[in-house]
């Protein structure tokens, strides 16, 4: 397995991304949240995991230190989907359940 690392910087933000595979990848960020978008043109049935300097917190993200997220993405399951977009957004801040 190939590891790739990406840093995009402009005015504005600064990310880091450690990529495993040669994927298309869309990063998108607000106040409350940032998703990741992938597109694989040959696999399927497959998870893509990616690794961001950013803590959110959801289904299919996973915090692993003090600046970085796990975001794992499940690719479709068949070959009619396959290239198919697939996003993942991730919340900047934790929600906790409130149990009566």
């Amino acid at each position: 397995m190939e590891r790739h690392d990406q840093q995009s910087q402009n005015s504005f933000f600064q990310i880091n991304i450690r990529l495993n595979d040669a994927d298309a990848y869309l990063f998108n960020e607000t106040a409350t949240d940032f998703s990741i978008t992938v597109s694989h043109p040959t696999r399927i049935n497959d998870n893509v995991t990616i690794n961001i300097d950013r803590i959110g917190y959801g289904q299919r993200c996973i915090v692993v230190s003090n600046s970085t997220t796990n975001v794992t993405i499940v690719l479709p399951s068949s070959y009619q989907l396959l290239g198919a977009l697939v996003t993942v957004t991730c919340n900047k801040k934790q929600i906790r359940c409130r149990h009566k």
